[in-house]
């Protein structure tokens, strides 16, 4: 560049020469065979100076007359000339640095496209507290009974995992035999892959008994993660938590779904909420915080039933328990769509 640059300044010195008519006087005076030296001499240039006047600007020796020379005609011919001279690689790189800006510039977009994308789908999180329909289902003594149960086998997690099948078997069949067949049949259609009929016949089983049953729920959550509709089984993940906040199975299902949706602060928050694992040795002090804070949980569920309870029919005496019962027999019968089969459970 600096050869271009000095080039242009010579070339340019030269043109204010011959516009001063220093140059051209000499030029003009000089023998035929000075000037061919002289012309000779320029031959390193990409061009002649002549080339650089119109022909309206050339001397008439017959009448020894100088035309009217426009110099930055000539400066803007020059420029342009210099640069038709630039070197092809030079411009070669220039172009494959202009590419490889785009393609970084195209990279970058794309990158922030993406941010702003899983930024919105961490924002669609918790946008609506769950709602859960009402009226929640009257306490009967067999409910009373399960829950107490429930209460029992949670207290056993303190110290061992056993207890976690009993609860699994608890909560499969809190609506009955028939209810838990039912369930049954839909987890086979699962395990066989025909996930389409799964997922029909588990929200056959919801819409007859209910979210407050929240076993076939669960199921359809682990059925929508493994579909991959995450917003659908995170949705259904919190409702059976705002029922059974004890639930571990769901406590796990929707750290699963939040990591599936890049949700990582909300994963890492839910993480500190599921059972911790039980070391076989050691006081396993997170183990038992879990556990008390499960049981307590499940005690003011139960509480609440009974105030409930209480509301709705005062306190009991040996005549309101015939009372009771026979009006949950017609709310169940009377399409609320809880239908506890005898109450019994395996």
């Amino acid at each position: 560049m600096q050869s271009k640059s000095s080039t242009l300044l010579l070339v340019y010195w030269i043109v204010v020469s011959v516009a001063s008519k220093k140059v051209s006087v000499a030029f003009a005076f000089q023998s035929p065979h000075h000037q061919h030296q002289h012309q000779h001499h320029h031959d390193g240039f990409p061009f002649a100076l002549h080339s650089l006047r119109s022909p309206q600007d050339s001397w008439d020796h017959s009448n020894n007359r100088n035309d009217s020379f426009d110099l930055e005609a000539a400066r803007q011919k020059l420029e342009s000339l210099v640069g038709t001279g630039m070197d092809t690689q030079q411009q070669q790189r220039s172009a494959s640095s202009t590419s490889s800006m785009d393609t970084a510039l195209s990279n970058t977009k794309q990158q922030q496209k993406q941010q702003q994308q899983q930024q919105q789908q961490r924002q669609k999180i918790h946008k609506l507290p769950i709602q859960l329909p009402l009226p929640v289902p009257p306490l009967t003594s067999i409910d009373r009974e399960r829950k107490q149960a429930e209460i029992e086998l949670l207290k056993q997690l303190k110290d061992s995992d056993e207890a976690q099948q009993d609860l699994w078997n608890l909560w499969f069949h809190e609506r009955g035999p028939k209810a838990a067949q039912l369930l049954l049949q839909a987890e086979e259609l699962v395990q066989t892959g025909d996930w389409v009929r799964a997922q029909v016949s588990l929200q056959t089983i919801i819409a007859e008994y209910g979210l407050y049953w929240v076993e076939p729920v669960h199921r359809l959550a682990t059925l929508y993660y493994h579909m991959g509709k995450l917003a659908k089984a995170e949705q259904l993940c919190r409702t059976v938590l705002a029922v059974k906040p004890w639930h571990f199975g769901s406590l796990s299902g929707i750290v699963a779904v939040y990591a599936e949706m890049h949700a990582a602060a909300q994963a890492r928050h839910d993480a500190a909420r599921r059972l911790p694992t039980l070391a076989p040795q050691g006081p396993n002090r997170r183990r038992q915080q879990w556990v008390e804070h499960a049981v307590q949980q499940a005690e003011t569920a139960l509480q609440a039933a009974e105030e409930r309870l209480r509301a709705d029919f005062g306190e009991k005496d040996e005549h309101d328990v015939n009372v009771i019962n026979n009006f949950n027999h017609n709310y169940y019968s009377n399409g609320n769509s809880i239908n506890n089969e005898n109450d019994a459970w395996q």
